[in-house]
């Protein structure tokens, strides 16, 4: 097993598919449209538990791309729970969280926390990201962090005062 350092944390990107196409991301491959990033090979839910029970760490992060394009981001973090001293699964809260937080519960592993971002300019109805958000805060899951992406025309700024 690689134990890494106190002060390392592991991030690992599950797909680099994404349902958004935001001009400003910083997992955008130019060489990969939109269509043919949903062709992509990636490992199987098995291979990468399989391969992250090798590695102890402080702290995971589960991304991408966005991990709610695999049903399996939950699956992943409650398989290498005990490896890690918490979880963060990153999401951009476009899907309904429920059957994620579900699985986490229903787990009881309690180090596994959700980290979401907004995209203004790719969330058309930011009334849904809020009702996905409150069933998080709601939940015995822990919220780790709401980040509001900026955009170069500064649309960021505007939500977060909406927010």
């Amino acid at each position: 097993m690689i134990e890494l350092p106190s002060n390392f944390f592991f991030t690992v990107h599950t797909t680099l598919r994404c349902n958004f196409s935001c001009s400003y991301c910083i997992q955008r491959h130019d060489e990969y449209t939109k269509e043919t990033m949903f062709h992509l090979n990636e490992l199987s839910t098995t291979e990468f538990i399989d391969g992250l029970k090798h590695f102890k760490a402080p702290f995971l992060v589960i991304s991408g791309g966005e991990v709610t394009v695999r049903s399996d981001a939950a699956t992943i973090a409650c398989g290498v729970a005990d490896n890690f001293g918490y979880i963060e699964i990153g999401t951009n809260l476009n899907k309904d969280p429920s059957i994620m937080i579900k699985e986490i519960i229903q787990s009881g592993k309690k180090n596994i926390k959700i980290g979401c971002s907004f995209h203004p300019e790719q969330v058309k109805n930011e009334k849904m990201f809020l009702l996905y958000l409150k069933k998080i805060i709601n939940s015995p899951i822990e919220l780790n962090v709401v980040a509001i992406v900026d955009t170069p025309d500064h649309r960021g700024e505007e939500a977060y005062k909406k927010f």
